[in-house]
């Protein structure tokens, strides 16, 4: 369960989340994934800072824009999902809206992977937004 979206939460809230080694602010943010930060919070400062943490957001990443022959295409389109690493990764769901609305149509698409990666291309399932499998360029 996300800390809740509002500006009225506790420090508890954050703890019963990131479940840190002690109970105190600064060990919050030591254990904190952050990857599960929201972003529109980012500017956010202290306790704040954790606002929506592991909630119903979706970040976007660069994708080729139709599944014919992807590795020759530009990643020139944004797709989402709910970020849990650097790169969406086989399970994830990718949708065509930030709101979780929409999944990703099936078929083979180019992304990044990630740092130090080539292109990778991403097989969807029909009707699901499911990523499937992966393989490279």
């Amino acid at each position: 369960m996300a800390v809740p979206d509002t500006t009225t939460f506790t420090l508890q809230d954050v703890v019963n989340e990131v479940n840190p080694t002690t109970d105190d602010l600064a060990d919050c943010f030591s254990d904190a994934n952050i990857f599960l930060f929201d972003p529109d919070y980012s500017s956010s400062v202290g306790l704040l800072k954790f606002r929506n943490y592991n909630g119903d957001f979706r970040t976007g990443f660069s994708a080729s824009v139709t599944d014919k022959d992807p590795c020759s295409l530009a990643l020139n389109q944004t797709y989402y999902w709910k970020r849990t690493t650097f790169a969406p990764v086989i399970g994830d769901v990718i949708y065509t809206s930030a709101t979780g609305s929409g999944f990703l149509s099936g078929g083979n698409y180019k992304f990044d992977p990630g740092p130090g990666n080539t292109n990778n291309i991403m097989k969807i399932q029909s009707n699901s937004g499911l990523f499937q499998t992966q393989a490279a360029c």
